[in-house]
């Protein structure tokens, strides 16, 4: 099974599911982060966006990023 972008990021970053989670703005729990970075199963458009949000918040990106290149089968931004 290929590595989904968000799980890509997180190992990259070497960050743990509970660090996305801290450094969420908005509530996210562990088990939608194991959802999204395992990839067999799609989240809700919501969980997306909040997912992408913390990941901007936890990787302080230059560029923001948004939710198409976490989430490429998502048609959101």
């Amino acid at each position: 099974m290929s590595q989904t972008p968000l799980d890509r990021l997180l190992t990259e970053g070497n960050f743990s599911n509970h660090d996305l989670v801290a450094a969420s703005p908005t509530q996210l729990s562990h088990k939608n982060v194991q959802k999204a970075r395992k990839g067999e199963r799609p989240v809700t458009d919501a969980v997306a966006r909040t997912i992408t949000g913390a990941v901007n918040a936890l990787l302080l990106p230059e560029n923001v990023l948004r939710v198409r290149e976490i989430f490429p089968s998502y048609r959101i931004d």
